[in-house]
């Protein structure tokens, strides 16, 4: 078998699949974009024998579909000249990616996601509505509103409601309305003038309303859904579909950030109550076996409500980035890329039984105030309990305190181990004493 690999837009936690494969004798290649803003910078490894990067201009930022023409193009070089064998799922594919991925394998016949599903997971409201037919628990969707529309309150029955970008943003966007005057506000119209730098003055200066429904309306071009708020810890299944059958590979929590945007802010990993554990797998398993899951990874992602019942809000079938890092600290196992890559071919895997993890890890970005970073410094080393840290801060970066842009990154966070979640998280605020920062108030 030809054994290269493709990438498209991958980022710095997609290295972790790089170096894996890289081991496995693959030949990797990638095409890469970015654009003139520095929300999506061009991401390179060693071990990619060539990635071609992208530039996106003012013109195709604000034009979408101009934009993906000129990445589906050298894609599409990039297959014919390196003779691609498949398209990895990077744990970066969402939203735009899909309709990209599943064109290229449909054109090329190459294995994974094919092109009638790419629709369907572009979609929320799509795979939604569809695992609901198979008996599964969703949240109610109230409406989905088309791009620079606004909301019909006739629809929304209760608040809090969610809002959040139909494709799919990893995050990002995604907003809580405790009120129909807050639900308005942040449907607010978008200014006239859409230019990249209107658009950057609004990501320096914004609010809590209106301002990142309009950046993500300009430069993602999504509908929006409003759900019901379900209270609950939000429950992150990452494992492997196979001819063979599923492997549960890791189950953790998500602690989102506070109101008004709910975005990833703590990771708990793994999830230990047991007797949930039991029903997630249960419920896991037969959503994948019976459903339209192409072989290869996937994450699913659930509320558990008040009642401890299950409710899907997302759905992908790609790596993930939390189990990408954390199945070698947790568990010892450095085969998950091998063994989805084997899957997503339609062979059969040795499917992975988890029991107790090794260690228990948290991970949090770093809890800090809006404004300018004046300095930072550390004032010790951290411990060897500290398995990952990203502190890309420098004097004159400008902080966001919630992750409602690609720029949230520039936070940064920290991941500690421990013998209890418990005691991860306690070493972890030991850890981040060690951190001194002067920022400066932004108005």
């Amino acid at each position: 078998m030809n054994k290269s690999a493709f990438l498209i837009g991958p980022d710095e936690w997609d290295q972790m699949i790089i170096e894996d494969l890289s081991t496995l004798d693959y030949s990797l290649f990638a095409v890469s974009w970015k654009d003139i803003l520095g929300l999506r910078p061009a991401f390179n490894h060693p071990q990619l024998k060539e990635n071609r990067i992208y530039r996106s201009t003012e013109r195709e930022i604000n034009n979408l579909l101009f934009n993906t023409r000129h990445i589906v193009t050298q894609c599409i070089k990039m297959i014919k000249d390196k003779n691609i064998s498949f398209i990895v799922p990077t744990h970066s594919t969402n939203g735009i990616q899909y309709l990209i991925i599943g064109f290229l394998n449909h054109t090329f016949g190459l294995p994974g996601l094919n092109r009638k599903q790419t629709g369907f997971w572009y979609r929320k409201s799509r795979y939604l509505k569809y695992f609901k037919s198979l008996g599964f628990k969703v949240p109610s969707i109230f409406q989905i509103v088309p791009m620079k529309e606004y909301p019909d309150m006739r629809f929304i029955t209760s608040f809090p409601a969610i809002c959040k970008p139909e494709c799919g943003t990893g995050g990002d966007g995604v907003y809580l309305a405790h009120s129909p005057e807050e639900l308005i506000a942040f449907f607010q119209p978008a200014p006239k003038d859409e230019v990249v730098k209107e658009i950057t003055k609004l990501l320096r200066n914004r609010d809590q309303f209106g301002r990142m429904r309009n950046y993500l309306f300009t430069f993602i071009r999504s509908n929006y859904l409003i759900e019901e708020f379900i209270p609950g810890p939000v429950i992150s299944v990452s494992g492997i579909k196979a001819v063979n059958g599923v492997e549960i590979s890791l189950i953790y929590e998500i602690k989102p950030s506070d109101p008004p945007f709910r975005s990833e802010n703590e990771f708990l990993v793994p999830f230990s109550d047991k007797k949930i554990i039991k029903m997630i797998c249960s419920v896991v398993s037969q959503m994948v076996k019976e459903s339209v899951f192409p072989y290869g990874p996937f994450v699913l992602d659930f509320i558990l409500d008040p009642k401890n019942t299950l409710r899907l809000i997302d759905a992908s079938p790609r790596f993930s980035s939390t189990a990408l890092q954390f199945f070698n600290p947790c568990y010892g196992d450095t085969s998950y890329v091998e063994r989805s890559i084997k899957a997503l071919w339609g062979k059969k895997i040795d499917i992975q039984v988890r029991n107790n993890p090794l260690v228990y890890a948290f991970s949090k970005r770093l809890p800090l105030p809006k404004g300018r970073l004046i300095n930072f410094s550390q004032t010790e080393p951290f411990s060897e309990c500290v398995i990952d840290w990203k502190i890309p801060l420098k004097p004159g970066d400008e902080i966001y305190r919630e992750r409602n842009d690609f720029l949230s990154a520039r936070r940064g966070r920290i991941t500690v181990t421990g013998k209890s979640i418990q005691e991860a998280e306690q070493q972890w605020l030991k850890e981040y004493k060690k951190l001194d920062f002067l920022i400066k108030e932004i108005m």
